[in-house]
């Protein structure tokens, strides 16, 4: 997890356009549900980071661009947001 963050903190080092506090967030809580099941696990921890932020009072926009940033971040996925995509690039270089 930590190379994840390391990696988007890298990437958005040269992207000006991205939300870096939800690209940030998004890759902490990336692969959280990873914990509990393997298959599916992106949905999962974007499901569980979007109640957890709920919990937190965080404003609903930034909880759905947090949610859209985790859920299709896996491998093949393409992502709807420039944060999900930096998130997915990220993870995709720690991978490799």
């Amino acid at each position: 997890m930590e190379c994840v963050v390391k990696y988007t903190i890298g990437i958005l080092r040269h992207e000006e356009k991205a939300n870096k506090e939800v690209c940030i967030i998004s890759a902490y809580w990336h692969d959280v549900g990873r914990s509990i099941q393997k298959k599916d696990h992106a949905l999962l921890s974007a499901n569980m980071l979007k109640e957890e932020m709920k919990k937190l009072q965080y404003d609903d926009e930034i909880i759905e661009q947090c949610y859209l940033a985790i859920y299709k971040h896996s491998w093949y996925d393409m992502p709807e947001t420039l944060e999900g995509i930096i998130v997915r690039d990220a993870d995709k270089i720690d991978f490799i």
